[in-house]
């Protein structure tokens, strides 16, 4: 037993490591856009960037209650358990282990049952020569990694989603009040061609067009109250509110704010290497990448013999009233456990096959995602620019037919123009206002994508 350490100590140094190479796994990616980049994007919680504190205050409440965020929390601390046992299973197990014996044995000629007891602490070492235990601990470890990534991912994307639909509410909150004055615009529309026709001026036909105008904008309201309705609910569950405040359909109410809110600057495209760096979903694909190389290694350990060191420190007695005295025997033993698969009917060749198959799912899917970010990006960057000129168009035709419904106005005080001139001229106003919001809540959401498809990063 003397040269036990002596044999563990040459064991370990002779231990090998199975985990197969993993050899460069980003694609071609390139080294810089077409166009120069001009500023370098930095982190920055982008919703603060419009201004608004309700907005502030929803994405901060459904960061606390979310439903999916709740379970990525508690998945993280199951992850982090399942590295504590890994970790756990590289260290010596020591367990007690006690006996009391009542009988006849054959020592015992008197006739009388006797008392055999025993108590002892027995420690059990894996020594893990093959790396199973460490190649376990590093893909629990990368696992880990990979469930906090998911849960950034998933706090992205409930947090450009509150974004979206409180802008959207507040867009069609807007629209319902345009509609709504674009309703009293064709009424009286309508009342002065109906007097036009009672008065032999104009053909009933004419009265007929400008009402189904008028119908069409009735409809247009009762869609939009809809609309508010459904996306209350919906950020209601975002927000992980009770059924009770769901069916009250009111989260964000009244009109006004949307014009309040600031379009932001538009963002750069970002060094192409900071997206594979910066976007949650990628990090999270390659961390299950590494632990699916490392579960290869694991597997192949089971092709070899399981060696572990076991020994026993205690005393036994044949006395139960002298458990506790010192007229006790001495023991101990120390042995090396050696196990060796001999037989297993394709059951290790079947385990390492699967973990090779989850490595090339995990490479493919890695790929995939850096691929879509990418593409993301770029969407985002492009979109953003085509969807700023919409909206900078959009700005100057309201302001044109603002003056324009202004100076029909000042006219029609004066007796140059008639009121229907005026209620023609503000039409046209008001529909310009619709587009503008429309456009304006459009740009709004294609820059809240950007900054997902950025990762969460914005300059």
């Amino acid at each position: 037993m003397k040269n036990i350490p002596t044999l563990c100590s040459l064991l370990l140094l002779t231990s090998c490591n199975l985990t197969p190479q993993l050899n460069d796994i980003n694609q071609e990616i390139p080294k810089a856009w077409e166009e120069s980049v001009k500023k370098k994007n930095e982190k920055q919680n982008f919703w603060n960037k419009f201004g608004d504190e309700k907005l502030n205050y929803l994405i901060s409440e459904a960061l606390k209650n979310n439903s999916d965020t709740l379970i990525a929390y508690q998945n993280i601390i199951k992850a982090q358990s399942m590295v504590q046992s890994s970790t756990a299973g590289l260290l010596p197990t020591i367990a007690f282990s006690g006996n009391v014996e009542k009988g006849k044995f054959n020592s015992n000629t008197s006739g009388i049952p006797s008392y055999n007891n025993s108590a002892g602490l027995g420690l059990t070492f894996d020594l893990d020569l093959f790396g199973k235990l460490r190649n376990q601990k590093k893909s629990a470890q990368a696992k880990l990694f990979a469930t906090e990534f998911a849960a950034k991912t998933i706090q992205l994307n409930v947090i450009s989603q509150v974004s979206a639909i409180y802008f959207n509410i507040l867009a069609t909150n807007e629209s319902l009040s345009i509609k709504t004055r674009l309703l009293a615009n064709e009424s009286e529309v309508v009342d002065l061609l109906e007097d036009m026709v009672k008065n032999n001026v104009l053909d009933k036909s004419e009265v007929n067009k400008e009402r189904a105008n008028l119908n069409s904008i009735k409809k247009d309201i009762i869609l939009l109250n809809k609309s508010i309705d459904e996306q209350n609910r919906a950020l209601a569950v975002l927000l992980g509110k009770s059924p009770k405040t769901i069916s009250n359909n009111v989260v964000v109410e009244g009109e006004g704010g949307f014009d309040n809110i600031k379009i932001l600057d538009l963002m750069e495209l970002p060094l192409p290497s900071s997206i594979l760096e910066n976007r949650p979903d990628i990090m999270l694909a390659k961390n299950n990448l590494i632990a699916s190389n490392y579960d290869i290694g694991a597997a192949k350990a089971l092709y070899f013999p399981d060696i572990s060191l076991t020994s026993m420190l205690g005393f036994s007695n044949s006395a139960l009233n002298s458990l506790f005295n010192v007229d006790k025997s001495g023991a101990w033993d120390a042995n090396l456990v050696v196990t060796l698969p001999i037989i297993d009917f394709g059951k290790t060749r079947s385990v390492v096959k699967s973990a090779k198959a989850q490595k090339e799912i995990a490479l493919i899917n890695y790929q995939q995602i850096v691929r879509i970010a990418f593409k993301e990006v770029l969407d985002a960057i492009k979109g953003q620019e085509k969807l700023y000129e919409t909206y900078m168009v959009s700005k100057d035709n309201y302001k044109g037919l603002t003056s324009y419904s202004d100076t029909y106005l000042l006219r029609y005080k004066v007796g140059q123009q008639t009121y229907l001139d005026y209620l023609r001229a503000n039409q046209l106003k008001l529909q310009s206002k619709l587009e503008l919001t429309a456009s304006k809540n459009s740009l709004v959401n294609v820059q809240i994508e950007t900054f997902k498809a950025l990762g969460g990063i914005i300059n």
